[in-house]
């Protein structure tokens, strides 16, 4: 029998009798309603908490209390409400991640729906327990330590610049190579990741084609790169915040401050380099599990904006190849005329409002076909992005 002691949110004191503790208050930390039904193995019960917006995003920490001796154990971790997650179907399509102390976050295998009485559906793992401490998480989180470690090892490609200020105070940092195109880059890129804080696969493909561009000497883009667009949502735990930014590139009422530095960082690049391609990087939908796509600017209100993304999506497909790209991997989404912020996305501000080319590039959770995502072949795709870019440029 394991004793463990579960808090929605934060630490809370610990009995002598208690062996465990659920920890999820710290930077980019969810779960909630967790509780312990005991059993051979016990069984932890948790769910996403929306926090204001859409539920998908966990991250939970257990922990042994030091004044119980732990023994190694099994556990079953039992994820309630999947059929209410935001863009979930099956159990099966999720394949958490988790982290023993001083150890490389490794794959769970795919989940096991199990149902309630009254028709709830849950997914289900088995863990091994350590005596340490043990991390669990929806996707391999990207931390502040790794945006440090990608400049620190760029020896010096990569500039961090604050461009402003998120609605909650955080800094908003744009990574640049440069700031005056002159003779050195004939084009321009404009990176952008994780829109939706959460979005962890996002920040790690954004993270390898960084590198690779850093590391490339034939590199003929002046790129300016933002890591993480949501920080207020990032910070708090939540997959997506509200508004949402993903889709609030138009103007209006329900405008977030961040999309307005954003858009103001946009027209400074434009104005200093001879601009190519804006590119966001997001996450798939969780039930997603062909592969990597990327969606472009409707064909029919931007034509020559949905032609030329058109031609870079192309090659993007090429270099990711089969293992990599979805069999649909040129998608589009469609424009809806609203006057709602909700209803733009930053391809289709670039295209209408910028007069740039853009596309968005859509990242699975966990797999592409038979292919598992770890942190790895997360940045090889990045990589395999950048490739693609710099040879069509040539």
């Amino acid at each position: 029998m394991i004793g463990i002691f579960v808090s929605p949110g934060y630490d809370c004191r610990m009995t002598k009798e208690q062996s465990l503790i659920l920890e999820t208050r710290f930077p980019g930390g969810n779960a909630t309603r967790a509780r312990v039904l005991e059993g051979d193995p016990p069984e932890l019960h948790f769910t996403c908490d929306p926090k204001g917006g859409r539920p998908l995003w966990f991250w939970l920490r257990v922990k042994p209390n030091a004044e119980v001796k732990a023994t190694d154990a099994k556990l079953r971790l039992v994820l309630e409400h999947y059929d209410t997650l935001a863009g979930a179907q099956q159990p099966g399509e999720c394949c958490p991640v988790y982290r023993q102390e001083g150890q490389w976050w490794m794959r769970l295998p795919a989940g096991k729906p199990e149902r309630s009485a009254d028709g709830c559906v849950s997914a289900t793992w088995a863990v091994n327990l350590p005596a340490g401490p043990l991390e669990i998480a929806l996707c391999h989180p990207y931390e502040p330590g790794d945006l440090r470690q990608l400049v620190e090892k760029s020896r010096g490609a990569w500039e961090r610049q604050r461009i402003g200020l998120s609605r909650g105070g955080r800094d908003l940092v744009r990574l640049a190579n440069g700031y005056d195109a002159g003779s050195r880059f004939t084009g321009g890129l404009y990176l952008i990741a994780r829109e939706r804080g959460g979005e962890m696969p996002s920040a790690w493909l954004l993270d390898g084609l960084l590198q690779r561009l850093a590391g490339a000497k034939n590199n003929p883009f002046l790129t300016w790169a933002v890591p993480l667009a949501d920080a207020d949502g990032a910070h708090s735990g939540m997959w997506r915040s509200e508004p949402d930014l993903l889709l609030g590139w138009g103007a209006g009422s329900a405008e977030r401050h961040e999309t307005v530095v954003l858009k103001q960082d946009v027209l400074r690049w434009r104005g200093c380099c001879r601009p190519t391609l804006g590119l966001s990087i997001c996450a798939a939908p969780a039930s997603e599990v062909g592969g990597i796509y990327c969606e472009l600017p409707d064909q029919k209100a931007y034509g020559e904006w949905h032609a030329q993304a058109l031609k870079w999506a192309h090659v993007m497909e090429t270099k990711l190849g089969p293992e990599l790209a979805s069999p649909e991997f040129v998608r589009v989404s469609q424009r809806v005329d609203s006057s709602c912020s909700a209803d733009v996305r930053f391809h289709d501000w670039m295209a209408g409002e910028a007069g740039l080319c853009a596309l968005t590039l859509c990242v699975p959770w966990a797999s592409a076909g038979e292919t598992s995502f770890s942190q790895k072949k997360y940045r090889e795709a990045g990589r395999n992005v950048a490739d693609a870019l710099i040879e069509k440029r040539r």
